[in-house]
């Protein structure tokens, strides 16, 4: 798989094409630790105009055109109006990189409501680690 930094533009261009106002890369692309049998992590925030019920279809598009431009098979795309993880949305923006920033401002108060929702849920993260590490070791 070609690294980021060579198809960083492509792949903003496409984005561009299918309504994206901001577009994040994440996860072992963004960070070059790809395998072979790695997928590529994308999230994105479509222009608000865009109405709810075509984000999927635009979010279909999307995949499969950077699949055709990176020739691999599978592509994620997290749509950040709808993904509802913390955990999820904090790895794909704060630990991303962005591809696509129209609006700089809206990037900053994104990415502070996304810090705000992981620091909020930290201990309820925590506290379900322990429960589960706990429900483990007593099952065996």
């Amino acid at each position: 798989m070609r690294p980021l930094t060579a198809t960083k533009d492509a792949i903003a261009n496409i984005m561009r094409q299918h309504d994206v106002v901001l577009g994040y890369v994440f996860g072992s692309y963004a960070k070059q630790t790809t395998t072979p049998l790695s997928d590529v992590d994308i999230a994105v925030l479509f222009r608000p105009e865009l109405p709810k019920q075509k984000h999927l279809q635009q979010e279909l598009d999307l995949a499969r055109a950077i699949r055709q431009l990176l020739r691999i098979n599978h592509v994620d795309i997290v749509n950040l109006t709808t993904a509802s993880d913390p955990l999820l949305r904090y790895r794909a923006t704060i630990n991303g990189q962005p591809v696509v920033v129209v609006n700089e401002r809206r990037r900053l108060i994104l990415e502070i409501q996304i810090l705000r929702e992981y620091e909020d849920t930290k201990r309820l993260r925590r506290t379900n680690a322990y429960y589960l590490k706990q429900r483990l070791s007593s099952a065996t």
